[in-house]
């Protein structure tokens, strides 16, 4: 059982998805950084 405010793992690739997605959207593939996607995340 997961604990409360705790995400599962299929909901946490799909937060980390979309935060990339937007990510790169918004900065190209050149002014995104694996750091940068997991802070927000």
């Amino acid at each position: 059982m997961e604990r409360a405010g705790r995400l599962t793992g299929v909901d946490r690739r799909e937060q980390v998805l979309r935060i990339a997605a937007e990510e790169f959207a918004a900065h190209g593939p050149h002014g995104v950084s694996a750091e940068a996607i997991a802070r927000k995340a």
